[in-house]
């Protein structure tokens, strides 16, 4: 079919019907011929093109492009053997009418037309005024993308205000699109980066910053990107791709007045401490605590008085960097910033604090910030390295190069035994009130919270050289025999000097298994240790998830264990054998973290929830629920003389376990529900049974019924190479 053909050309509307026409029968190869053939009959080529882009319809549904594309993409090729088709020979007038008509149709419902139309009709010469004219109405029209793709081909970012082309793009969570547009461009890049640490303050208010633009309509997906752990994440990330120095960042809110040294940076370089007196936000201070932070505190020496001294000096160390939060300097003690930052930062679980006596240290905190006291700080994530100390002179006190009467103390002496120098302690009782602090003063500070990641970082390297478990964070303040998951070379002294193993009951093992281990899981609950036990569909990064917001350890085995031991502190995760039989691989778990196991541990909680509170009911309790279900056909049912196989009389009864029990208030007589919901099973319990178990165990989480049989004996059995028995159990056991 050939196009109608005039006296002076090819009339392009009718020939864009042609082509559309072809292109509704998907016709492609007549259509691409015919096209070629159109664009040689036009009178003027660029005037036609616009005229047929002008009548073509945008995206079609089920077509992954449109007609408008397919005939620029081919007038392209057609133009490259037609090189005069070009807008040398026209006056600056057609000229621009014919750019401002091709620059009009640049607009979302189009995609794909920009460089073609930018090529063909080098819209880059179009005056500045016309393009950040189309800028604009791109953005009245919700094409926030297409706004900054422009913006960029034609490089106008000197001319546009940065924050309305990137904020919507970062709400669109088009970041990377955010960060080509300022490539380049030093100023805006440090702009960008301080746009997105702003949104990492606690009053951000991401409602409010919407409604700047009505056109967007975010999905959960992109709202949930926008929280201060992320964007923190970009902060340091873009900090460090566009070489952005962190004194950009200025604290206007607190600082502005003055630049009197309120919060000092000290940076560590070769190894000596170099002050740069320059103002450091508090955002800026808690953004780049991400994994392990010293946390110290100076105030005035009481001497004697009785009233707690308030906190004069924060120090908060980070590798690398140390930070000095000036507390007497009145703008910043008393900015509700300050005292929010200290209180997220203390409360944070995913952030490991360091600290050595620290109780002392809260003390004088609640002194300085009354508000403390009135909402008391939930502090997480706080490891005090003098229960780790003490520990430490308790398990190796023998092999300790420290003479006697020694006049180290306190951190100044667990530095020397672990890092062979103790601190200057000159500086220690000076006046930390006086204005301006020394030289010394500050050395000393930073070392003393310093010093606290050195330490940790020694000790967990190589825990087994000062008797310490695996997880330095499993020791509590009961010293030196502290509860908690253990490593191998976890070990204490008794009072004659014969090293042992410290050991951790089964209930205070907290466990996530891999989906890989559900049946270690299901073996572990049977002995008492708290397990979540990941579903096949669950991801393994869940696993880590987990572990870091209850503090548990991961169980896992294989591939996934490089990936998920990252993601956590160290030690936190433990690969096992998968070829190893599940009985096994829980042998192995609890001989690694020395749990002890008793008897009473063994079903002391519930394989199917994980629950460790039952209720105890008497025989008579439980033919009295059975009746009122009508799970009792008759009294036949009480008499049959059938042992079940798997259970054995009353005579050997002897199941006590380990957990919690609960009173007959947590469950309705009517409907025999505990106050959690779940509803006794009472159809599991064979009625003839009865007349042999006395008790019935009920779990309060999922209303599973239990009672004592041979599986308890087997268990026994299963593990009585890790079993502990006392003299009694021991005589009783077979």
């Amino acid at each position: 079919m050939n196009p109608v053909a005039r006296s002076e050309g090819v009339d392009p509307a009718v020939l864009q019907g042609q082509l559309f026409d072809l292109w509704s029968r998907k016709e492609l190869e007549v259509l691409r011929l015919q096209a070629v053939s159109g664009f040689s009959q036009l009178l003027d080529p660029l005037v036609g093109l616009l005229t047929m882009l002008e009548n073509c319809p945008g995206i079609q549904k089920g077509k992954s492009s449109t007609l408008g594309q397919f005939i620029l993409t081919e007038f392209v090729r057609w133009r490259r053997s037609h090189p005069q088709v070009t807008l040398k020979e026209l006056t600056d007038e057609e000229k621009q009418r014919l750019q401002l008509s091709a620059l009009s149709l640049i607009i979302a419902s189009q995609p794909g037309y920009m460089d073609p139309l930018l090529d063909i009709y080098e819209l880059g010469t179009l005056e500045t005024s016309h393009l950040l004219e189309h800028v604009t109405y791109l953005q009245s029209i919700g094409g926030y993308r297409e706004a900054a793709l422009l913006s960029m081909k034609v490089e106008l970012q000197k001319e546009l205000d940065m924050e309305q082309i990137c904020v919507p793009l970062i709400l669109l969570d088009k970041l990377p699109l955010a960060e080509s547009y300022v490539r380049d461009h030093p100023e805006l890049q440090k702009r960008l980066v301080r746009l997105l640490d702003s949104w990492c303050i606690p009053d951000f208010n991401l409602e409010e910053l919407r409604r700047q633009y009505p056109l967007l309509s975010l999905s959960k997906h992109q709202t949930d990107q926008i929280q201060p752990k992320l964007l923190s994440r970009h902060v340091f990330r873009l900090m460090e791709k566009f070489s952005v120095d962190p004194s950009v960042f200025a604290y206007e809110c607190v600082c502005a007045s003055s630049r009197s040294s309120l919060i000092f940076l000290l940076s560590l370089k070769d190894e000596s401490f170099k002050c740069c007196l320059s103002d450091v936000p508090v955002l800026m201070v808690y953004q780049v605590l991400r994994c392990v932070v010293g946390v110290d505190m100076e105030w005035r020496a009481g001497f004697g008085t009785v009233s707690t001294q308030r906190v004069a000096l924060i120090q908060l160390a980070v590798e690398g960097q140390v930070f000095l939060l000036d507390l007497c300097a009145h703008s910043l003690s008393h900015h509700s910033l300050t005292v929010q930052f200290i209180r997220t930062l203390l409360t944070d679980k995913n952030v490991l604090k360091l600290g050595y006596g620290t109780s002392g240290d809260f003390r004088s905190l609640v002194a300085t910030w009354p508000e403390l006291k009135e909402e008391p700080l939930a502090v997480k994530g706080m490891l005090d390295l003098l229960h780790v100390h003490q520990q430490v002179i308790h398990t190796t006190f023998s092999t300790m190069e420290v003479s006697e009467g020694s006049p180290e103390k306190g951190l100044s002496l667990l530095v020397q035994q672990v890092l062979g120098k103790p601190l200057d302690k000159t500086e220690q009782l000076s006046n930390w009130e006086r204005r301006p602090l020394r030289t010394g003063q500050l050395r000393y500070a930073a070392a003393d919270a310093y010093c606290l990641l050195d330490v940790y970082l020694t000790l967990s390297k190589d825990p087994k050289a000062f008797g310490l478990p695996e997880d330095l964070c499993s020791i509590s303040s009961s010293q030196p025999s502290s509860h908690g998951p253990a490593g191998d070379n976890q070990e204490c002294v008794k009072g004659n000097g014969e090293r042992q193993a410290t050991t951790v009951a089964p209930h205070e093992l907290r466990v996530v298994c891999d989906n890989m281990l559900q049946g270690l899981g299901r073996f572990l609950r049977c002995l008492g240790v708290d397990v979540l036990i990941l579903e096949n569909t669950d991801d393994h990064k869940v696993a880590a998830e987990l572990a870091r917001t209850e503090g548990r350890i991961i169980l896992t085995s294989g591939q996934p264990y490089q990936s998920l031991r990252s993601q956590v502190a160290e030690g936190r995760c433990l690969t096992l054998d998968c070829s190893e039989k599940a009985r096994d691989q829980a042998v192995h778990v609890l001989k690694h973290f020395h749990v002890h196991l008793t008897p009473s541990d063994i079903f002391s909680r519930c394989q199917a929830c994980n629950n460790n509170e039952y209720l105890k009911v008497s025989r008579e309790d439980m033919t009295e629920m059975l009746n009122k279900r009508g799970l009792l056909q008759d009294n036949s049912d009480l008499h049959n003389t059938q042992v079940p196989e798997g259970w054995r009389s009353p005579d050997a009864q002897t199941f006590n376990p380990h957990c919690r029990w609960a009173s007959r208030s947590v469950l309705d007589p009517e409907t025999f529900r505990f106050r959690g919901g779940a509803e006794i099973q009472l159809e599991t319990v064979p009625p003839g049974l009865l007349p042999r178990i006395p008790e019935y165990f009920i779990c309060t989480g999922c209303g599973k019924v239990f009672w004592e049989g041979t599986h308890y004996d087997r268990v026994l059995s299963q593990f009585q190479e890790v079993l502990h028995l006392s003299d009694g159990e021991v005589s009783s056991q077979p």
